[in-house]
């Protein structure tokens, strides 16, 4: 079985919950109309690609996610293997760079160098490899409590103001999709992952 890599994009909050073990799952809009029958049950990856011809973008059990994030280089000369330095946007030695307002906060303080969006991120600077373990379609709205939890979204939020994990979860989205993307209740591709570098407790 060939084994196939993609790149997955993951704000610095993301990455710190992901490496502390805090989060095993991540949503993404799925962009498609699926139909209204199949709601409220989610349905594997095996389903989707048979009963709809739809194939998940990001990959299926077995296969492996490389993790994009946001990070600097330490001379602003072009970025190359082996002997360019990077630093982390997640990382808690960089993390007093940058304000907290917002996740992956882009701004530059006097005399930092400019942190580079994780979307620039080359192959060879990621730390972070995910294996899939499970896939499946469902509505944003449908996700439970459990999964919620697994999303890392308790500590991504710091625990404020959230009264369960699934409200903790629409914040979360909210905050990178932006508060209009609440308005609707979209298919999601539901991505279960375990670590296959990078995790360092």
């Amino acid at each position: 079985m060939i084994i196939k890599e993609r790149p997955i994009l993951f704000s610095a909050p993301m990455v710190q919950a992901i490496m502390l073990g805090e989060k095993t799952q991540t949503r993404r809009d799925s962009k498609l109309p699926f139909p209204d029958s199949l709601y409220p049950v989610s349905y594997d990856w095996i389903h989707v690609e048979q009963a709809h011809g739809v194939i998940c973008p990001y990959g299926i059990p077995g296969d492996r996610l490389w993790v994009r994030e946001t990070f600097y280089n330490d001379n602003d000369s072009p970025l190359e293997k082996d002997v360019s330095k990077i630093y982390y946007r997640a990382d808690s030695t960089t993390k007093k760079w940058c304000c907290d307002l917002l996740p992956d906060c882009l701004c530059e303080l006097e005399g930092m160098p400019k942190l580079t969006p994780s979307i620039f991120m080359p192959r060879w600077a990621s730390r972070i490899l995910l294996e899939i373990t499970s896939v499946r379609i469902e509505r944003r709205d449908s996700i439970s409590e459990e999964d919620a939890a697994a999303e890392g979204v308790a500590y991504a939020l710091n625990g404020k103001g959230i009264l369960n994990n699934r409200q903790a979860f629409r914040m979360l989205w909210g905050r990178i999709n932006g508060q209009k993307s609440l308005e609707i209740n979209p298919w999601v591709w539901a991505i279960g992952f375990r670590v296959l570098e990078g995790l360092n407790g």
